[in-house]
């Protein structure tokens, strides 16, 4: 039987992911496309949990600084971190079938279920996120940067909060050094297995 799942995917309802363009990408500074064959890695999808757990997870920062609550220096672990704050599985799987199916590579998904690191051609990460890379030259220095903001299906918005390279020769997808910063430290975490406290990513 043929599955009805792309359907959930089309690419003419989409949701744009703002505050993702580079200042400096302007035509004066565009040196045209790049190679469509180029390899992009770990390119990162930072992930947005709902509300009701946010509003858990403030109220648990201060509860494990505070010496007189039962939290007080209680530390999650990554996977209790996952069940309690992280997207649940089920949407996990959309998002890295609908990757797939834009004929990239699921590389990761961290231990908290906060992002999703892909690989794949430009082309491909061009047609998934609905932009074009180009090469640029700002203040003398060069960079290869989107030319537009970047989108994700409609059915997915919900669950993405940003997107960004994650090594130099990665394309800008500005988005703030500071989500980058804290997905860095849980994923050193992780990958120690040490217990980590928990942080706001």
């Amino acid at each position: 039987a043929v599955a009805a799942a792309p359907v959930l995917f089309a690419q003419t309802a989409r949701h744009p992911l703002p505050g993702h363009l580079r200042p400096g990408v302007i035509a004066a500074n565009d040196r045209g496309r790049i190679s469509a064959a180029r390899s992009l890695r770990h390119v990162t999808l930072t992930l947005e949990r709902s509300s009701a757990q946010e509003a858990e997870l403030q109220a648990l920062l201060v509860r494990q600084q505070d010496p007189s609550s039962p939290d007080f220096h209680k530390w999650l672990a990554p996977e209790q971190f996952a069940d309690r704050f992280g997207l649940p599985q089920s949407d996990i799987d959309q998002i890295t079938s609908w990757l797939r199916s834009q004929s990239l590579t699921v590389d990761s998904v961290d231990r908290g279920r906060t992002a999703i690191s892909f690989s794949g051609n430009v082309r491909n990460v061009e047609q998934a996120l609905q932009v074009e890379i180009h090469n640029y030259v700002i203040n003398g220095q060069a960079h290869f940067s989107n030319t537009a903001e970047p989108s994700v299906p409609a059915a997915l918005g919900r669950f993405v909060a940003s997107v960004r390279g994650k090594k130099q020769d990665q394309p800008d997808f500005v988005r703030g050094a500071q989500i980058q910063a804290l997905l860095d430290a849980c994923a050193k975490s992780a990958k120690s297995g040490k217990r980590t406290a928990v942080a706001k990513i």
